[in-house]
């Protein structure tokens, strides 16, 4: 029996990583799964950019980067441009007190390593689903009493 788990079309994922051979694999790894636009970064002023420059969204965000990855995260929330924006944090183990302060950073899910093609591609599809599942598809319609409402009741 095979699982197959499917990606919405036309992603852009940013990586963030400052290793070039892990950032070389998970490149190949996301254009076997269907996901073209792959953006890189390896400090933290290119994920800001990138995320100023580009419709991203997800981030892969590596926590073993020369960079505190969770400030990363707390950083990317905080922002004006994308603060919405899904965050996966790649680590080695998703216990203990990293993974907590990660998701009172904002991290919206963990990949860990050593992990599947098959275990990312659900990673990916559960998080970028769900995060387009939530988005609004118009503004939020006011709860405020507008002044006709009031005049009526007055």
């Amino acid at each position: 029996m095979t699982t197959s788990v499917s990606l919405p079309d036309n992603i852009c994922a940013l990586l963030v990583n400052d290793v070039p051979s892990r950032c070389a694999v998970l490149r190949e790894l996301l254009n076997k799964v269907g996901v073209s636009d792959i953006r890189q970064a390896t400090t933290r002023s290119e994920v800001l950019r990138e995320l100023n420059d580009a419709p991203i969204d997800i981030i892969l965000l590596a926590s073993a980067c020369s960079f505190d990855a969770i400030q990363m995260a707390r950083e990317i929330r905080a922002s004006n441009t994308r603060p919405y924006v899904p965050i996966i944090l790649i680590v080695d183990e998703v216990d203990g007190p990293q993974a907590l302060s990660a998701r009172d950073s904002g991290v919206t899910d963990f990949l860990p390593r050593p992990f599947t093609l098959l275990g990312m591609t659900q990673c990916l599809a559960n998080t970028v689903v769900g995060n387009r599942a939530r988005q609004p598809a118009s503004p939020p319609i006011s709860t405020k009493p507008t002044l006709a409402k009031s005049a009526k009741a007055a």
